[in-house]
């Protein structure tokens, strides 16, 4: 499929009362995935294939501050919060408001709608975090916007954040 046909499936899924329109590696959501079309990080035109959903999620990242906390402008507890909010499988790193009521250490930060459940634990997200930004030196950096290039540091970094969600797998 390209970007607009899984834009227009997540658009009739919608239509049709589906409580999720989470589509690809990332589960980008309709709304999340217009952005980043608006913002030209992907090409309505492009296959939504893996160097594509590696180029939104880099522009996700880019978003939440991952540069910023890869060079130390960013706190690792501020990272962490940022990651939460984009994605409801990261756990929050300590107690806090979420998107609609409290939420304690290691819940998703949109815990209690239903649907979102952390998928990793605080610690586990902590030490990833920490680790890339051990190896990862430099900018963050990515291609042309449409290009799909994503700079082979950041998608090692992000595969290793996921695997921790994922215990590895």
């Amino acid at each position: 499929m390209t970007v607009a046909e899984v834009q227009a499936w997540q658009k009739k899924v919608v239509e049709q009362g589906a409580k999720s329109s989470a589509a690809g590696f990332y589960q980008i959501i309709r709304k999340t995935l217009s952005e980043i079309v608006d913002a030209g990080a992907v090409l309505p035109s492009e296959r939504f294939d893996k160097s594509c959903q590696d180029a939104a999620g880099a522009y996700l990242l880019r978003k939440r501050g991952l540069g910023e906390y890869l060079s130390g402008r960013k706190s690792l507890d501020a990272m962490m919060v940022s990651l939460a909010q984009e994605w409801a499988s990261f756990p929050v790193p300590h107690d806090m408001q979420g998107s609609a009521r409290w939420v304690r250490a290691g819940q998703s930060y949109y815990a209690g709608d239903g649907l979102n459940a952390s998928g990793a634990t605080v610690a586990d997200v902590r030490a990833a975090l920490v680790e890339s930004k051990a190896r990862f030196d430099g900018p963050f950096e990515v291609g042309e916007p449409g290009s799909g290039c994503l700079g082979a540091r950041i998608v090692e970094a992000l595969a290793n954040l996921l695997k921790s969600m994922f215990g590895g797998k």
